[in-house]
């Protein structure tokens, strides 16, 4: 039970949900919508077009490419280095980081005509939010 409050292992979870987001966006970027996790599906007023498409490619980019860090580079280099203010900066990086997520996918989940779904973004959000900062140096 210790292992599941490290910080690498919150990363490490973190890197694998963002890579599975990098594929619902992914999959947006060639029109095809994913039920509960699209764009489309959650936003009803969202009109996909070429331009949607390729932003959703780039976002899709963006996300693998730090989820790849996440996954396979920073749970080792956090597991192997010992130095406390390491660990300090990541943690506050990782939480800062999550807060603006937050208050920007709140705001999208509470516009006018947003399905129910769109929460299920800020709930993950949210969660790994509250998760980094319970985290410890293990």
């Amino acid at each position: 039970m210790k292992n599941i409050t490290s910080l690498s292992f919150v990363v490490l979870s973190h890197g694998i949900v963002a890579l599975l987001f990098a594929l619902v966006f992914l999959l947006e970027s060639f029109g095809i919508a994913m039920p509960l996790l699209s764009l489309e599906t959650q936003h009803p007023n969202f009109v996909p077009s070429i331009y949607s498409q390729t932003v959703s490619l780039f976002a899709a980019v963006g996300i693998a490419t730090f989820a790849v860090y996440e996954i396979f580079f920073f749970p080792s280099f956090l597991k192997n280095n010992d130095d406390v203010e390491i660990h300090k900066k990541v943690k506050i990086l990782f939480i800062s980081y999550h807060i603006l997520w937050c208050i920007m996918i709140t705001y999208v989940a509470l516009l006018d005509g947003t399905a129910w779904n769109a929460w299920l973004s800020v709930f993950v959000m949210f969660g790994f939010t509250f998760w980094g900062a319970i985290s410890k140096k293990i």
